[in-house]
C-alpha cells in the first residue's frame, strides 16, 4: 500500500500549534526564515517582530517529532 505524503511551505508561526496533526497526516513542513531581518520584514499585527514566536513554534514542532526543512 502506497503511503501518501504532502509537503507544505510556511512562515512557521503556527507550525508548533498544529505539529501533532501535521505529523499524523504525514505532512512535512518547509519554513522560511529571514535571519536577522525576521523582526523587520515579518511584523505581527501588534507591531512586534515575529522572530521569538517563530523560534518557539519551530522548537515546539520539533519536540513533537514533526519534520521541519528550511
Amino acid at each position: 500500500r502506497k503511503k501518501n505524503c504532502l509537503d507544505d511551505l510556511s512562515n512557521g508561526l503556527l507550525v508548533g500549534k498544529f505539529a501533532e496533526k501535521l505529523k499524523r497526516l504525514n505532512i512535512s513542513v518547509g519554513v522560511s526564515y529571514d535571519g536577522p531581518y525576521q523582526d523587520i520584514y515579518r511584523v505581527l499585527p501588534n507591531g512586534k517582530g515575529s522572530r521569538d514566536l517563530f523560534l518557539k513554534s519551530i522548537e515546539e514542532a520539533r519536540k513533537k517529532g514533526l519534520k521541519i526543512y528550511g
